[in-house]
């Protein structure tokens, strides 16, 4: 029944993962289907998703500390099904934002009760072990993603993305209904905000989860219309193009441990922030003579910049969570969703209504600025209590 666990807890994140990497090519899709919607305003399927996850995954952490994993795994998954059959059968590109913030919520509620079981009876060493295979079970789901919604988008249109987040969904359902209903013991409810927030280390990893949930979520918007929009691939060829670089973010996550270790979380946060402006300054600078070139390079760069730095923000957040690892899980994903919304927003804004060669320099403008960020604040994270070593 452990192994089942471990499992349920690995493919629920896998879940996520490959949810929301899929839809890194609904905007070019949803663009298609509807041309009179600005190619900005079709972010919002990112920005919906976020603010879903963002809105309840602090109800999903204390859900789950009070009451155990089974019940918030089973609730979340639930929601996140019947909201993936809806936006599939949507009409308008507003029942699909609805679709995708009820998605967001439906994960929001299922991932700290997976990392819950996935982290159980295990010491700082298990810890930081099971925290690197979660990060890569996150990367090979982005690279995984993008595949498998190139092919259903281009057989079956944008709504086959949400036939593919609904297909494992089901899988994890049938699978959480096995597990047992165990109660964890918890340090109290009350006011459990503040008292988490002034844990060592806490405050700045949660900080950092949100810059590069804002760097990820940008990146998702830029990918998907620099090379469909951009470069003209098809959805399929896109997903081809991204998914060596996010399979190479995976093994990264695996190996970043000896890094963080040796030199510290923040050092290694600072080396993906370093690749992700990497890449935003060979997409502006290749972009407008090659487009195929540029957009690969900056996807590429970016995806394996944002995987170790979100590997390290995700470990520094754990280790510094002690016996509350279900609320400190949902602080830092609130942040890193929030920061997520913000950075698609963002991303979306600068590019406007039409797509053209400017626009798309203006959202690698974007995400340079957030790679800057995330470059400092990892040499902070260097000063902080939080960094671990073995």
């Amino acid at each position: 029944m452990r192994r089942l666990a471990i499992a349920v807890g690995i493919g629920t994140v896998f879940l996520a993962n490959v949810d929301a990497s899929a839809f890194t090519l609904a905007v070019p899709l949803l663009h298609r289907a509807f041309p009179a919607a600005p190619a900005g305003q079709l972010s919002l399927v990112q920005t919906g998703y976020g603010i879903g996850f963002a809105a309840l995954i602090l109800l999903g952490g204390q859900f789950t500390d009070r009451r155990g994993p089974r019940w918030p795994l089973l609730a979340g998954l639930t929601l996140f099904i019947a909201a993936s059959l809806v936006g599939a059968a949507a009409p308008e590109p507003l029942w699909v934002y609805l679709a995708r913030t009820a998605s967001g919520a439906g994960i929001a509620i299922a991932v700290p009760a997976a990392l819950s079981l996935l982290l159980a009876d295990a010491d700082s060493t298990a810890r930081r072990r099971r925290t690197g295979q979660w990060g890569a079970a996150g990367a090979i789901a982005v690279g995984c993603g993008p595949v498998f919604g190139g092919v259903l988008g281009q057989l079956i249109g944008w709504r086959g993305l949400f036939l593919l987040a609904a297909a494992p969904a089901t899988v994890m359902l049938a699978a959480a209904l096995l597990l047992p209903a165990v109660r964890e013991p918890t340090g109290g409810p009350g006011r459990v905000s503040g008292t988490v927030l002034r844990r060592p280390g806490v405050p700045l990893a949660t900080l950092a989860n949100a810059l590069v949930g804002a760097g990820i979520y940008a990146l998702q918007v830029m990918t998907g219309l620099a090379l469909v929009g951009g470069a003209g691939l098809s959805v399929i060829e896109a997903g081809l193009v991204m998914s060596p670089a996010s399979l190479l973010a995976a093994f990264t996550a695996l190996r970043v441990g000896h890094l963080r270790d040796s030199r510290g979380t923040g050092i290694a946060c600072a080396v993906g922030g370093a690749l992700l402006l990497a890449g935003t300054g060979a997409a502006v600078l290749a972009g407008r003579a090659a487009p195929l070139a540029g957009a690969a390079a900056g996807a590429a760069l970016g995806v394996v910049g944002l995987g170790v730095a979100a590997t390290c923000v995700s470990t520094a957040a754990v280790l510094a969570a002690g016996p509350a690892i279900g609320r400190v899980t949902s602080i830092s994903q609130v942040a890193r969703q929030a920061g997520g919304a913000a950075g698609a927003a963002i991303a979306g804004a600068a590019i406007g209504g039409v797509l053209s060669p400017g626009a798309l320099d203006s959202g690698w403008a974007v995400l340079a600025v957030t790679a800057c960020l995330i470059v400092i604040l990892g040499m902070a994270l260097t000063r902080s209590p939080a960094r671990m070593h073995s």
